[in-house]
């Protein structure tokens, strides 16, 4: 695999998605993402957001099980649609299919939760916010020092 020529691999789609998303914000919102073509022509950096190829979306707890569920599992409920008409091949559905999981694995699962203890603080994470290929959590840190009340 060393010896391969990375320069042959051409991205054929993009997925591009809200700013803001995961946290506390998973129990009310849900957070879409667009897989558009990309064509060889354009700039890998553009903005595209046509959604010509699918649609993923992390969807929102519909119930109040759902919503316990979000809060103390790192379980979480995808959709997957395929837009009509384009002639997907069955490879290209199924790259689709592992982009979600790297996705969720990226985004979703590396949240550390809503609520976390650590250090004698609650750390509340509201939403997690996504700028210049970085992810930062926007956190509420509640300190639990006893220090004479």
């Amino acid at each position: 695999a060393s010896g391969m020529d990375r320069s042959a691999f051409k991205p054929v789609a993009k997925i591009e998605g809200p700013c803001i998303f995961g946290g506390c914000s998973e129990l009310c919102c849900k957070s879409e993402f667009q897989v558009s073509t990309l064509l060889e022509s354009q700039d890998q950096d553009a903005k595209l957001k046509l959604g010509d190829l699918a649609k993923i979306t992390k969807l929102k707890p519909r119930s109040f099980s759902g919503c316990a569920r979000e809060l103390f599992t790192d379980s979480d409920h995808f959709m997957l649609e395929y837009k009509e008409g384009v002639g997907l091949t069955p490879q290209q559905k199924a790259l689709m299919m592992g982009s979600l999981l790297l996705m969720d694995y990226m985004l979703f699962e590396q949240d550390n939760g809503m609520c976390e203890c650590k250090h004698n603080k609650l750390y509340i994470t509201l939403f997690d916010c996504y700028m210049c290929g970085v992810t930062m959590p926007c956190q509420i840190v509640i300190d639990g020092n006893n220090n004479g009340g």
